[in-house]
């Protein structure tokens, strides 16, 4: 997630250290806790914000895609 700087920026850093902490002994509560954060945050964004997110990405993406 750290390579995708456009989610980090929506989700915040806080939140992408929690899924990334998140190993095989944690129980399933506190996993779906983390993932339910995580999406709450998503859907509390504005649209503008979101659709900048996506457009970055999206250019980012396609700059990738020509050098490689």
């Amino acid at each position: 997630m750290l390579t995708v700087p456009e989610v980090v920026e929506l989700v915040g850093v806080e939140n992408v250290n929690l899924v990334l902490q998140i190993t095989d002994e944690d129980g399933e509560e506190k996993v779906k806790a983390i993932l339910q954060s995580l999406f709450t945050d998503v859907m509390s964004e504005s649209k503008e914000s979101v659709t900048g997110a996506v457009d970055k990405l999206r250019n980012r993406l396609h700059k990738e895609s020509q050098v490689g």
